[in-house]
């Protein structure tokens, strides 16, 4: 199943206990969904094909935009104006600067590599999100886990949302006290999920942020 905004909603929903939105409302949890996901980055990062991230190389230019999504780049490989693979860029030959988190971030080329012409295929990465590069099945725990204890601890902080949350969705009354400790399973939860995953952008590294 795709892991979009709306199957993530529905699973927060079942998550928190609030299946019909009495408590936080769809909004709300697309909000804690979108802001999880968010924070998948850099750790958990998404991997860009070198067949989606390519930049053909001209002569005397050495400035070109990355490929739309990427964040961070940690190999660039070149083929020669024939197509044949050449080998990977040294890392002195190339380095990203401006801020691609604004899609203004750019490559810079050395001039001497733009003058052989050809293109560089990249090792990229970007980060995840609910509607077109949606999170692998495996981070959707993690996702679920971090929006989970955010939506504890806006609860918390809004006595009138505490009070509906109660009214609505426990068999007895708890305490802002008994709610911390739902707040601190889901921080636990979260950190031993988190340190599942790391994805190794190897061998070089050009990044901004």
């Amino acid at each position: 199943m795709a892991n979009n905004l709306v199957t993530l909603n529905g699973k927060l929903a079942t998550a928190l206990r609030d299946a019909t939105y009495a408590v936080w409302t769809t909004g709300e949890m697309d909000d804690l969904i979108n802001w999880s996901v968010s924070r998948l980055w850099p750790r958990q990062a998404r991997p860009i094909l070198p067949s989606s991230a390519s930049i053909t190389l001209v002569a005397n230019t050495t400035y070109y935009n990355l490929p739309s999504g990427a964040l961070a780049v940690s190999r660039a490989d070149w083929y020669d104006a024939s197509g044949n693979e050449v080998g990977p860029v040294s890392g002195r030959h190339w380095e990203i600067v401006g801020d691609p988190f604004t899609g203004a971030g750019q490559l810079h080329i050395a001039n001497s590599l733009t003058q052989s012409g050809g293109t560089l295929k990249l090792h990229a990465y970007g980060r995840y999100d609910t509607t077109t590069n949606l999170v692998p099945d495996e981070f959707v725990p993690l996702v679920l886990a971090r929006a989970r204890g955010e939506a504890y601890r806006r609860v918390g902080a809004d006595r009138a949302k505490f009070s509906e949350w109660l009214t609505h969705n426990q068999l007895s009354n708890m305490s802002v006290n008994e709610l911390v400790i739902l707040i601190n399973e889901a921080d636990s939860e979260t950190r031993t999920l988190e340190k599942q995953f790391k994805t190794q952008m190897k061998p070089v590294s050009g990044r901004v942020g």
